[in-house]
């Protein structure tokens, strides 16, 4: 199922796990090839050039096209009749006859290129600002200024030396020579922007890998062309807040070794990967399963004893009957009377019995996708084995359990049996929702029309990540994925599943581990690879605290997860698991920090614009709805809201458009850890640049009177640009208080138990499993 692996001993040991029947340097070459020496098969020339013709026409350049990279059309006279690698074992080429020849001409290149510096900056005559350069005289060693234009345009990048080789190689080994060196394409900027967008839904898995290896940037596209392009969508001062600094402090170095051969050799193995997976049958309806059920994985240390619990919650309080399955390491089954009782919860328990424990890693995350696409499940909800949800994930079309009915019976609400009247002194009768009524997650819209719905983390991927290049899309700046719940239609994504089941393969998992921090983005960005798009929550992810503070403050040690509306519908106890003592019940919830509900006003006038809090917002002006919003909607958003994705100019396009400029100032950072419990929080600052913010000054002074004359930096510096307006006529206030606010657990319906329930179902919040 996996690719065979070569040696690690005769390559760059940064790039362990290159497949040897798509690399130069493979040993497995066809029969129709002569093998290569061992001084051919790293040959740098050999790697970036491409491959000789069967037709016996000689080399034939990577780069046909202005491309860099083989086209459709182009195809079959590059390779032959069949679609191989860019990485074929093929003829080498010679341009310079044996080594020893080789070793000359390259000695003499080098000679001439220095002495052509040289003589370029001490003859007259040969620099640029010569006076006889620019009256028709020319010179092969004539200094040229640098290019004016970056790589990533559309004229091709040029030396600022120029010399012809010919004189010295002869004009058939110095065009050969010249043709080793991939051009950054002409419409590269174009290339970037296509690749920025998504496919159809409707698109097959042949379509969507056609796209990512003939048209996403690829062959000829340097590096730092990519960090050009990302730090445009994903600068400096929104990225680095939310960085992951112990991933970057890791990893930094296995980026910056990655060239683009190495890259590009990553993508094309990702590529023939899933090309034969198709191939053999393995994305057919056969592998989809059926129906809808929840999975999880368990195994070490107490793991099998949370999932337990968050069984014994979803039958006992939520009134969630579908079925579940749990899948573990080999050895580590749990002991009798726990698989009983898992059992007795309507658990099935599976084992992946060719997957091995990584001994070196505390957490080991690698079977997630695997459990995902051999659950027997087509819509799979997954969870973690210490997240809880909070509502009922049973469809919203079940039928009410007849406790529920009895009670709307006797209350006489049985048109609303999942409704109950609720006075209040303050706000009269008030509709609340009676604990265990179904999300409605399942039926979302934005899932519904895309098939995935996936939930935000605190932090943001960097713009130099080389994954960027690997799956061929600019940065983006959305949150990078926590994956302690995913929900998934397996018929719409088992392409995207098994791409990344690949990534967290045993033998690759501690390579792509550094693209990614843990198993969490290597889903999101396998769905990107695919030019795919997925769901969000209706809100950012929320900070789940201690009821009061420790010495450090505001103490978060859940991430609370929000359903399609809003709504809280996870209870995700990550590191609350790691406190060892002075938590328990009463003490282990009872608030959380949240992003405000955004109000539905294109101007913040009036009661909607003004309202004190989430919940006067919600219960009394503007109820929560189901806007239908993907990842488009708010990755790279600029400061008036709009995204990749330019929603609406209605209520929902307002809302979206707020929500996506408020998380562009969110900061999450950790405290503590010292003589209190390590805990997050997050904080809002201003996410507009200092020269954003400068502008925007001077913008609004240019409007004002001034008597006194005074300059214009000088008339900006008392303005106050906390509240201001796109030209569209869209208004957002940059005020920390407009933006997050606390919550009482008390306060929501959903909520207002969960402590008292997961103690009493077995909960423990301290243990050792992951």
């Amino acid at each position: 199922m996996h690719s065979t692996f070569s040696s690690t001993s005769s390559r760059d040991p940064l790039l362990p796990f290159i497949n040897t029947a798509a690399t130069p340097s493979s040993s497995s070459s066809s029969s129709s090839s002569p093998s290569r020496s061992s001084d051919e098969a790293h040959s740098p020339i050999h790697d970036h050039a491409g491959s000789y013709s069967k037709e016996g026409k000689g080399w034939r350049d990577s780069s046909p096209t202005t491309s860099g990279a083989p086209t459709r059309a182009g195809w079959k006279s590059f390779s032959g009749s069949s679609r191989k690698s860019l990485y074929s074992s093929t003829t080498p080429l010679r341009p310079f006859g044996n080594p020893s020849r080789r070793s000359v001409v390259l000695f003499l290149v080098l000679v001439a290129a220095a002495s052509g510096l040289f003589f370029a900056s001490r003859t007259p005559g040969l620099g640029a600002s010569s006076s006889s350069s620019s009256s028709g005289s020319s010179s092969s060693f004539a200094r040229r200024p640098p290019p004016t234009k970056s790589p990533s345009s559309s004229s091709k990048w040029r030396s600022p030396f120029s010399f012809s080789l010919a004189p010295l190689l002869g004009t058939n080994a110095a065009n050969q020579l010249a043709s080793c060196t991939p051009h950054a394409p002409a419409d590269l900027a174009e290339r970037f922007d296509r690749a920025s967008r998504p496919l159809e839904v409707t698109a097959t898995t042949g379509e969507r890998l056609d796209d990512w290896e003939f048209e996403a940037p690829g062959w000829g596209v340097e590096p730092a062309d990519w960090v050009r392009r990302n730090v445009q969508s994903c600068p400096s001062h929104r990225i680095k807040p939310n960085q992951n600094s112990q991933q970057l402090d890791n990893s930094h170095l296995i980026w910056t070794a990655l060239n683009t051969t190495g890259i590009m050799q990553l993508r094309q193995e990702m590529i023939t990967f899933l090309r034969r997976m198709e191939k053999e049958g393995k994305m057919g309806p056969k592998a989809w399963g059926e129906g809808k059920g929840l999975v999880f994985t368990a195994g070490n240390a107490d793991t099998f004893s949370r999932v337990l619990v968050t069984l014994k919650v979803l039958r006992n309080r939520l009134y969630t009957t579908l079925p579940a399955e749990i899948f573990s390491y080999p050895g580590e089954e749990p002991s009798d009377e726990v698989r009983k009782e898992l059992e007795r919860y309507g658990a099935v328990l599976r084992t992946v019995e060719e997957a091995q424990r990584d001994t070196k890693r505390t957490k080991n995350y690698q079977i997630k996708a695997t459990a995902i696409v051999r659950s027997s499940f087509r819509e799979v909800m997954f969870l973690d084995s210490d997240n809880v949800p909070a509502a009922s994930l049973m469809p919203r079309d079940a039928p009410p359990p007849q406790e529920i009915l009895d009670r709307a019976i006797r209350e006489n609400r049985t048109e609303t049996p999942w409704d109950s009247a609720v006075r209040s002194e303050e706000d009269g009768v008030v509709r609340e929702e009676i604990r265990g009524k179904p999300s409605g997650i399942w039926e979302g819209k934005a899932y519904q029309r895309l098939g995935a719905m996936m939930w935000p983390d605190y932090w943001r991927t960097q713009p130099d990540n080389p994954i960027w290049a690997i799956i061929g899309v600019p940065c983006r700046d959305e949150w990078e994925m926590e994956a302690g719940q995913i929900l998934i239609d397996k018929a719409r994504h088992l392409d995207a599943l098994l791409l990344a089941e690949w990534m967290m393969d045993r033998e690759r998992f501690s390579y792509w581990f550094n693209f990614s921090d843990g198993d969490k983005d290597m889903f999101r960005f396998a769905f990107l690879a695919l030019r795919k798009r997925w769901a969000v929550p209706g809100r950012y992810v929320s900070v789940g605290a201690l009821p009061r503070d420790t010495m450090s403050g505001f103490c978060g040690l859940t991430m609370l997860q929000n359903d399609h509306l809003g709504r809280p519908m996870f209870v995700h106890y990550n590191l609350l698991k790691q406190v060892t003592s002075g938590v328990g019940r009463g003490f282990a919830w009872g608030r959380h920090r949240q992003v405000r509900t955004p109000p539905s006003t294109l101007t913040l006038q009036g009661p909607i614009g003004s309202a004190g809090n989430s919940r006067e917002l919600e219960e009394k002006l503007d109820p929560l709805r189901d806007d239908d919003v993907d990842c488009d909607m708010l990755a790279n958003a600029g400061n008036d809201g709009y995204s990749i994705e330019r929603v609406g100019r209605d209520e929902r396009g307002w809302r979206t458009r707020r929500r996506a400029v408020w998380e562009k100032g969110i900061r999450a950072g950790f405290h503590g850890g010292w003589i209190s419990a390590l805990c997050i929080d997050y904080h809002w600052d201003d996410p507009r640049s200092e020269e954003e913010k400068s502008d925007s000054r001077r913008s609004v002074a240019l409007g004002l009177p001034n008597p006194e004359h005074k300059s214009l930096d000088e008339l900006a510096d008392g303005v106050d640009i906390s509240y201001t307006s796109a030209p569209d006529g869209f208004e957002v206030k940059f005020d920390a208080n407009e933006v997050l606010e606390v919550v009482q657990w008390a306060d929501d319906p959903r909520l207002r138990d969960f402590e008292a329930a997961f103690f009493d179902e077995g909960g423990v919040v301290n243990g050792q499993g992951f």
